[in-house]
């Protein structure tokens, strides 16, 4: 190695597997370090402890991207840097802390609860809000995850531009190809037994949106953030600003307190939070971008 240009230009080619977003946030991190760290010299020549003094009053959501790179990159070069390791988890645990409590008191000011939740999907106003809040609660759904087309079967879902949903057997399939963590994790597969939704969906013509708007056009990304918190809004205006992240929060909250650990595991498996839950079914089929993953636990409802 003669230089950092080079260190990391080679770790980020090898990284074949990551977006060039994260290739190039990780590139401003591992340079934001030099600067902080005021040299040019090969970064691997530094003593670990030089390196975590010079970071020492940093506040940790600003440290976090620096140790991260510096350990992969360091793992990349097989250099060991025990001490690098062990504050970058210490600040993450710093984080999570920070986190959870943020979480908490966002909770506790806000007047829905999982409960509330429960009784508007028992009694909707309308099939749009019955598809979101059981997708919300089942499939733990992002924004992006919700604009879905219903399609004849499986056959009708080759491309992989869209999310589907179809009817096999009298159950619902629901497949996730766009969503926040799909370069990750790839392809993403629900499957349903409710009756309430394969009514509803029996209801739709073939190839159509199954949430549309009062033109009968299917709602973008944005959109559907908005719709969301409306819906909510017409149960009780006091529900403001409730989000799909509201949501999530809420449902993992309400589980968290029950200590139901295998559903949490399910819930931010859906997500797109963890890789290798004990839960879920891989077939990578020869491409690890792509695997197919099936949450096996059952849905609540």
């Amino acid at each position: 190695m003669t230089n950092n240009e080079e260190i990391i230009k080679n770790y980020l080619n090898f990284r074949n597997d990551i977006k060039e977003q994260t290739k190039q946030t990780y590139y401003n991190s591992f340079y934001r370090l030099l600067k902080i760290l005021d040299t040019k010299a090969d970064i691997f020549k530094l003593s670990q402890k030089t390196i975590l003094n010079k970071l020492e009053k940093l506040e940790p959501h600003k440290k976090v991207p620096l140790l991260q790179i510096l350990k992969l990159i360091s793992e990349f070069y097989n250099k060991r840097m025990n001490l690098i390791e062990s504050s970058l988890l210490e600040n993450k645990e710093k984080l999570l802390k920070a986190k959870n409590k943020e979480v908490k008191e966002l909770l506790n000011i806000n007047e829905l609860k999982y409960n509330d939740i429960i009784k508007i999907l028992n009694n909707p106003k309308n099939d749009q809000h019955y598809i979101v809040l059981y997708l919300l609660l089942n499939a733990s759904t992002r924004n992006a995850d919700l604009i879905i087309k219903y399609v004849k079967n499986k056959a009708m879902t080759d491309d992989k531009n869209f999310n589907y949903i179809y009817i096999e057997d009298d159950k619902i399939i629901y497949i996730r190809n766009i969503y926040k963590m799909a370069k990750t994790y790839g392809q993403k597969i629900n499957i349903f037994n409710n009756k309430k939704l394969l009514d509803i969906l029996k209801k739709k013509k073939f190839n159509s949106y199954i949430l549309i708007n009062s033109k009968g056009k299917p709602y973008n990304h944005d959109a559907i953030n908005k719709y969301i918190i409306s819906i909510f809004k017409k149960y009780n205006r006091a529900y403001k600003n409730v989000n799909q992240q509201l949501i999530y929060k809420i449902v993992l909250n309400h589980f968290e307190n029950l200590q139901d650990y295998k559903r949490i595991q399910a819930i931010q498996n859906n997500r797109g939070h963890s890789a290798n839950c004990s839960n879920s079914y891989y077939s990578t089929k020869g491409n690890r971008e792509r695997r197919e993953e099936i949450t096996k636990i059952e849905p609540l409802f």
